[in-house]
């Protein structure tokens, strides 16, 4: 009875006609809800990957490998790696190098021929559809 009472508190009876409004996507702002990835940004801040949605600048702004071992490694809930040092251009004790350790671990990332992980470099669609098939 309480579940049923909480429910109808959070979506009262509808008129005919109205459709009920998902309160987690009526409380992103206008500049999510019109974005191309409006459904997967409002997703992940459900699902807690996001604590706040990113600014209209952020979107803008292309992803870089560094951010996205990040933002994946706390998506999946992996533990950081600190100890890993594989690639020659991360710095041990670093939070990239830490996600790069632990992404690397499981087989979903890999670096260059060189040795190096280039965290600085843009992301390619391409690159994120390799990763996630991972």
């Amino acid at each position: 009875m309480v579940v049923l009472a909480g429910f109808l508190l959070a979506y009262p009876p509808l008129a005919i006609g109205e459709t009920w409004l998902d309160p987690v996507e009526a409380a992103a702002p206008d500049y999510i809800k019109d974005h191309w990835a409006r459904t997967p940004l409002i997703d992940f801040y459900r699902m807690g990957i996001f604590t706040e949605y990113p600014s209209e600048q952020e979107l803008r702004t292309p992803v870089n490998r560094g951010k996205f071992v990040t933002l994946l490694g706390d998506a999946y809930g992996l533990k950081s790696d600190d100890s890993f040092k594989s690639f020659n251009d991360l710095m041990p004790g670093s939070e990239v190098n830490g996600w790069a350790g632990a992404l690397h671990r499981i087989g979903a990332i890999g670096g260059y021929p060189d040795g190096t992980f280039k965290p600085e470099r843009e992301l390619s669609r391409a690159e994120v559809v390799v990763i996630l098939m991972r």
